[in-house]
């Protein structure tokens, strides 16, 4: 990208970040949210546009670069702040990200946001369940990086539909490790059972955890992901 268009993107990318302090939408009589319907917490009393922090945007699109990803994924766009930083990503990688939101009014502007950026031709965005889209993914076009930002509640129920699609060293990253950590419980137990991968925890932002496929042995099912100087079996000096 030349400058110019690297002056667009950041003004883009300002600027979603405004419209997330700006929108709301009410929660439709239909959503469940105990079940985590448009990715909400049972909490939640309106749907906002929820957007990951500026920093864990930009290390997205740092380990794009730094993985080579060319298949991108990433569940739950919102209004399209994490999905420009990943398409940048993959803009410089020849890569490609796929995307999804199944709220109509948010998959608008992030449709939006990704056209006034330049990005369009980086970006497939479907209106689909999850599921929907994880059933339907073609085997011969394995996933080189996901980002999991979606309902917490069904984080379990994603995972073990991604670990066979992605490609032989696949790169996972979860937002919310840490500050929704209690409704990714039957996730992160998961992540416990998960042979020849590593799972990291990194405590920034809203708390990220890693999984790195066929690079070496899964310490978590031995010591505490979120804190590792409590390893199982310790005791104390």
């Amino acid at each position: 990208m030349n400058t110019n268009d690297l002056r667009n993107f950041m003004q883009v990318s300002a600027d979603v970040v405004q419209q997330s302090k700006e929108l709301s939408w009410t929660i439709p009589d239909t959503a469940d949210k105990a079940k985590g319907d448009l990715g909400l917490l049972p909490s939640d009393t309106i749907i906002e546009a929820w957007q990951i922090p500026t920093s864990s945007a930009m290390l997205l699109r740092f380990l794009v670069l730094l993985t080579g990803a060319q298949t991108i994924l990433e569940l739950g766009a919102s209004i399209g702040f994490s999905t420009l930083w990943l398409a940048l990503g993959a803009k410089e990688t020849g890569g490609h990200v796929t995307t999804t939101e199944i709220f109509a009014e948010k998959a608008a502007i992030a449709r939006t946001n990704i056209e006034r950026a330049g990005l369009s031709d980086q970006v497939t965005l479907y209106e689909q369940d999850i599921l929907d889209v994880l059933r339907a993914w073609p085997q011969d076009r394995p996933i080189d990086l996901v980002f999991m930002d979606a309902d917490k509640q069904r984080y379990a129920k994603y995972l073990e539909a991604l670990l066979p699609l992605l490609s032989t060293h696949g790169l996972v990253v979860v937002d919310n490790a840490g500050n929704y950590r209690k409704y990714m419980v039957a996730f992160i137990e998961e992540c416990k059972r998960l042979d020849n991968c590593v799972v990291q925890y990194l405590g920034i932002d809203n708390g990220l955890l890693l999984i790195a496929t066929n690079v070496g042995t899964n310490f978590a099912p031995m010591i505490d992901l979120f804190d590792p100087n409590h390893q199982s079996g310790a005791h104390h000096a």
